[in-house]
């Protein structure tokens, strides 16, 4: 990492006197702000198109010409760095900059620009040398421009939290930023300050264009042009027939006919799937690229993402625990401000955004950080993300009076399930069962492709019930099967599927639990639907923000609890009060104590929980 104590001193001494000129309105000539000048022009000269299609030839070969043809100069350090390496590719459509990488990272090389040229040496290399590291003063945001109340404290958090967090001084690094008042001055490497410019200028756009409710990616938010178009290449409909291809055909069938660039990662070199090629048949007639992708790359257990202007096939795990960084506006939730609302809103993310494991205790690799009094900055897994910024906007639509939004595929799917069913088969197989419930219910059923990947079922049972929803279960439980509700379809899966897809929902309990006309306390209430879920479910957790109740449970569907709290609501006028129930309890046991102050206690709550069991069965049977 960087080591370079006497050149920092320096360098920061440097930014001292340019916050000196800073501050008194003044331009002072900086030898290290006309060098990131110059790395800035050649930089941008590595954003040209490129393309090429190369076997076997050398790499030394390769680097020649793409200097010439693109008029970089590119220099070998050192000079007999490069010895018998050849490169074999074929790509168009990305940038000079991502070739580059493509052609280098498989020999463990690297590049950089560094004095007005671009340096290939070995992986590492370039890090160490003190004179590539700039000093740069970075003025902030000021009263009353400040962004949601954020100080340099907070700034200084997203930028040692995001950008190159392993090269700062405090993790054993070199390279550092100090808080002044009104700026940071920050000593790192060119392409480094080029990453926090574009931060700060990223993010001053966003306070220009507020949108209150607008999640803020801080993990690739400069990418390129040939990227946002790759995203949108993902989410076309695509016609693909593919029939018992191996996969490095069907990669490439598919990057020529969507003129797209697709590269395989160099973890998989040495993956079964390329080594003992699995035949790949797809057929897809409208599906999105990106959906064509998963079916054939899921039960291969790879995966893809969008990386230096390609498709990237990669290993699962690769980008399964991979995090981004976003930042939640979130001053709509907090309101005035007052009590602790922000850091109540961060413990409501951290748990419930992750999923919990197959044992029931919920993993913490999301973190959550409150910067000023408004904003969030989360960094987890895009699909983390994906899960915050559902139940974010679940709890705007129950803080407004309104149900949280549902597409409406998904409201057509909820509706079918609750028709009623007769499902009876005799020795069917799984995929001939989904057909024919698909094609009598019109419900868009799919088979979880790792399912599909393991030993067939069969099914022979009869469930029948008021609702298709619980005939399915019934049915599917049989086998140690499940089914999740996803916005365009129903997943037949295991348990693992329905831990992916677990998904915390909410409900307005403001009714019931007002300090002056509701029936009980907000964790009373807590503790209440989980004593009433407990034979259903192997995980339940609940936690009340703002009057609203997010649950996330495992085994219990949000109707059931939807039910409790539907039946608690119409008899409230008839549901004994927590406080009042409380008080004559108490009195009654001052009669009669019982054996103990710590039986009294459980004694008690089981007893206002049967006393509300009552008065809700007596509702139902009314």
């Amino acid at each position: 990492m960087l080591r370079q104590p006497f050149f920092i001193s320096c360098a920061v001494s440097t930014a001292v006197v340019l916050i000196l000129g800073w501050m008194l309105g003044a331009p002072v000539p900086s030898v290290s702000e006309q060098r990131f000048r110059q790395h800035v022009h050649l930089d941008r000269m590595l954003d040209q198109p490129a393309a090429l299609t190369a076997v076997d030839r050398p790499l030394a070969e390769v680097l020649q010409t793409l200097a010439e043809r693109h008029a970089v100069p590119i220099f070998i350090h050192p000079d007999d760095l490069l010895g018998r390496q050849t490169v074999t590719i074929d790509v168009r459509g990305v940038r000079l900059r991502s070739l580059l990488s493509l052609i280098l990272e498989p020999h463990d090389l690297e590049f950089a620009v560094q004095e007005q040229q671009v340096t290939v040496s070995p992986l590492g290399w370039l890090d160490e040398s003190p004179t590539r590291l700039i000093a740069r003063v970075y003025p902030l945001p000021q009263p009353p421009l400040a962004w949601s109340g954020m100080n340099e404290e907070d700034w200084w958090e997203i930028v040692y939290t995001v950008i190159a967090p392993y090269s700062w001084d405090y993790s054993g690094g070199g390279a550092s930023c100090e808080r002044y008042p009104g700026a940071l001055v920050i000593v790192h490497l060119p392409e480094v300050h080029q990453q926090i410019t574009e931060l700060l200028a990223h993010l001053e756009a966003c306070r220009q264009n507020p949108d209150p409710t607008a999640t803020i990616r801080l993990t690739n938010f400069a990418e390129s042009h040939f990227e946002q178009r790759l995203q949108r290449i993902l989410a076309q409909p695509c016609q693909v027939e593919l029939f018992r291809a191996d996969l490095a055909t069907a990669l490439e069938y598919l990057s020529r006919q969507l003129d797209v660039p697709i590269v395989v990662s160099l973890n998989l070199r040495y993956h079964a799937a390329l080594q003992e090629p699995a035949t790949v048949t797809v057929s897809s007639q409208g599906d999105p690229l990106s959906r064509v992708l998963i079916e054939i790359l899921t039960p291969l257990e790879l995966t893809f993402r969008v990386r230096r202007d390609c498709i990237e096939i990669v290993p699962l795990l690769d980008v399964a625990f991979e995090r981004e960084y976003r930042l939640y506006p979130v001053g709509d939730l907090i309101g005035d401000g007052k009590g602790n609302r922000i850091q109540e809103l961060s413990a409501l993310l951290s748990r419930f955004v992750e999923l919990p494991n197959f044992a029931g205790a919920a993993k913490r690799s999301i973190q959550v950080w409150a910067l000023g009094d408004r904003m969030l900055l989360v960094a987890a897994t895009a699909e983390a993300h994906d899960r915050a910024q559902r139940l974010l906007a679940d709890l705007r639509a129950r803080l407004i009076g309104l149900s949280p939004p549902m597409n409406p595929a998904e409201r057509l799917i909820q509706a079918t399930l609750d028709q009623p069913a007769d499902l009876e088969f005799l020795d069917a197989k799984l995929p001939s069962v989904v057909a024919w419930i698909e094609q009598t219910y019109g419900l868009p059923l799919e088979i979880d492709p790792q399912i599909l990947a393991g030993p067939p079922v069969k099914i022979t049972c009869r469930a029948q019930s008021d609702r298709l929803r619980d005939a399915l279960r019934t049915m599917l439980g049989s086998f140690d099967l499940d089914y999740v509700v996803l916005p365009d379809r129903v997943l037949v899966t295991d348990l693992r599927g329905v831990v992916e897809y677990l998904r915390p929902q909410c409900f307005d309990v403001r009714p019931l639990i007002d300090p002056d006309a509701g029936v009980m306390t907000g964790p009373t209430l807590r503790v209440f639907l989980r004593d009433a879920c407990k034979g259903n479910s192997s995980f339940f957790d609940a936690w009340i923000f703002d009057g609203i109740l997010v649950v996330c449970a495992l085994g219990v569907q949000p109707p059931r609890v939807a039910e409790i709290l539907e039946r608690l609501t119409n008899r409230q006028d008839r549901l004994p009060r927590d406080r009042e129930f409380s008080a004559a309890y108490r009195l009654q046991q001052m009669a009669e104590p019982a054996a103990s102050t710590s039986d009294q206690g459980g004694t008690l709550r089981q007893a206002y929980f049967d006393a509300l069991h009552a008065a809700m069965e007596d509702n139902h049977a009314n």
